[in-house]
């Protein structure tokens, strides 16, 4: 054709015949910025130099390779997006994917890779390194020779079932014991272990959810919480100078009474749920009890939502709502974001119905006995049916409480950097495409500042062009994206048609009520949308326990969490959508 530039589109059959379809120059070739393309073939390359290194074996770290996902555990592109910006890349780094997410599981007594940062960026894409998340999944004592078969078995399973990147810790890890484990060992470890090694395996795991159980464990969810109301007396103190060395500070008592706390609160809900969902698969419960039981557990989101029911023309609990809940904000890390305190989100006219939480999972004579007993086989001797209810509950209302505790601190650094860019005449733009790190320095020059920002600006502009799969798990992946197909996590098993509205930060206020929303990723900041009357969800990312996940089982709102790039691309297109939760299917309706 004369072209190096060109689309080509071909078809391969299982015989793996080829079939060309066709093939056409790239039609805006000739208004490419040269300068753009080179910046671009450069950041493909040095992305490409980078996987040559980062699959091989590594020192201190289980496991003969590695895969890289973006939604993985601690999940980046659900929480800070694709292609975050420098300031929330670097700030939810340094509060949690650095040192802060190893420290919480050590504490609770698994196996971690010492120094190891958890995320990383290849062209301006955060990524979790999943190895690192496996081992630190088994538990501490377990030998290095039986951790090398799971690790490298579960790594090799994860590069032929991408479809499992969002669901590491339920479909294919094993994080914690459960009343199911004889099963879970035979699916998700298979024949790696000898009958011996898997006994061996299961007593570790055994021990360890115990010791989470056990209410005068250091880690117990209730001596942690005690973390959290340290924090949430330490941030009644903080009045905004606008001064850069109050950052040290509030990421400091993030880091040690938020973060790290929250660390181990999420922890304990993964736990909590995992057992849940074990007794369920054991038919002692039904799916429709699970769903009643987990619906009836009232979150911090119902708080916000009941109290702004109360704040109608009472100017004084208006103060108090937006004192305790003005500084959550859609993108927590987001500066571009703009709090509740300093936008309305909320829909104003309308009284929202909150589902009574009166008609609470009630057990049977005979479900009581059978839990009771199944506690008992397991050797969790110390515990009864009651309180192990009592600890999933806890265990998920804590997680949640705990989120919205320590992003208060998140949002007042961003808060400082605002008030400091104010007095520099320094806008938000420019301010988000700073590593946060440049402003613990000592001595800043704001001339610095800026070169550094336009600097980091230019980059995001080309990485935000270039496309990388959700799994990374083969050298070619620079210049291969292979197509990603998710299993989206359906919620409730309601049926619902309607209006698909896609939402972001950035957007204006608009009528929610009566449509499907869309979001790409919704963190605790999003749950304004639960103050309109909203009658779906549909998330691009997100896993069956994510704070959507929660939200959504709590509101009894039909939802699809993590449905992926390209039926959520599809979806924001049509004109009508239907979800149908109990046959877990989404699509299109042709209206007449």
């Amino acid at each position: 054709m004369g072209s190096k530039y060109i689309d080509i589109e071909f078809v391969i059959d299982k015989k793996l015949n080829i079939y060309l379809l066709q093939v056409r120059e790239i039609s805006n070739k000739k208004i490419w910025n040269k300068k753009e393309i080179n910046s671009f073939k450069k950041i493909i390359k040095k992305t490409d130099l980078k996987f040559q290194k980062i699959f091989k074996k590594q020192k201190g770290v289980i496991g003969k390779t590695s895969v890289f996902g973006q939604m993985p555990d601690w999940n980046p592109a659900e929480i800070i997006g694709k292609t975050p910006r420098d300031l929330s890349y670097s700030i939810y780094k340094k509060l949690i994917t650095d040192k802060i997410w190893s420290q919480a599981r050590k504490e609770m007594g698994y196996k971690i890779p010492k120094n190891k940062s958890l995320m990383t960026s290849f062209g301006g894409h955060p990524y979790i390194d999943t190895r690192l998340s496996l081992n630190s999944f088994l538990p501490k004592k377990l030998t290095n020779s039986l951790s090398e078969k799971i690790i490298n078995f579960w790594l090799e399973k994860l590069k032929h079932n991408p479809i499992l990147h969002d669901k590491i810790e339920f479909d294919l890890a094993i994080t914690c014991y459960s009343f199911d484990i004889k099963s879970k060992l035979n699916n998700l470890v298979g024949p790696i272990l000898t009958k011996n090694e898997k006994k061996i395996y299961m007593n570790h795991l055994k021990d360890l959810t115990i010791k989470s159980l056990d209410s005068s464990s250091k880690f117990s969810i209730q001596n942690t919480l005690k973390k959290i109301e340290i924090l949430k007396e330490k941030q009644k103190l903080f009045k905004n100078q606008g001064k850069l060395d109050q950052i040290n500070q509030l990421i400091k008592e993030c880091r040690i009474y938020g973060t790290l706390p929250f660390s181990i609160l999420a922890r304990h809900g993964f736990i909590g749920v995992t057992l849940l969902n074990s007794i369920k698969e054991l038919k002692i419960l039904k799916k429709e009890e699970v769903n009643l039981f987990v619906k009836n557990i009232k979150t911090i989101a119902t708080d916000m939502v009941v109290d702004f029911n109360h704040i109608k023309k009472n100017k004084d609990k208006k103060k108090r709502f937006f004192i305790k809940y003005g500084h959550l904000r859609p993108g927590t890390y987001d500066i571009m974001s703009k709090s509740y305190d300093e936008k309305s989100y909320f829909q104003n006219n309308t009284k929202i119905n909150i589902l009574k939480k009166n008609n609470n999972l009630k057990l049977n004579s005979t479900q009581i006995k059978l839990i009771d007993k199944l506690l008992a086989d397991h050797g969790f001797k110390k515990i009864n049916y009651q309180q192990l209810f009592e600890y999933i509950h806890d265990a998920i209302v804590a997680r949640e409480y705990s989120k919205f505790i320590f992003t208060k601190n998140v949002s007042n650094i961003l808060k400082v950097l605002i008030k400091y860019g104010n007095k520099n005449s320094i806008n938000r733009s420019i301010l988000s495409f700073i590593n946060i790190k440049n402003f613990l320095k000592k001595n800043i020059i704001k001339s610095e500042l800026l070169i550094q920002s336009k600097k980091n600006e230019n980059y995001f502009k080309i990485a935000s062009a270039l496309k990388l799969p959700q799994i990374i798990h083969d050298q070619t992946n620079a210049f291969i994206a292979p197509y990603q197909i998710n299993i989206p996590n359906f919620i409730t098993s309601k049926h619902v048609e309607g209006k698909p509205l896609q939402i972001s930060s950035k957007m204006n206020s608009q009528k929610l009520d009566g449509k499907i929303i869309l979001i790409e990723g919704a963190d605790p900041g999003y749950d304004w949308i639960f103050s309109h009357k909203i009658i779906g969800l549909v998330t691009k990312y997100g896993g069956a326990n994510s704070h959507m996940a929660i939200r959504s089982a709590e509101f009894e709102l039909p939802a699809v969490i993590g449905c992926g790039d390209n039926l959520f691309n599809e979806l924001i297109n049509y004109e009508f959508i239907s979800i149908n939760c109990s046959t877990k299917a989404v699509k299109e309706v042709i209206l007449n």
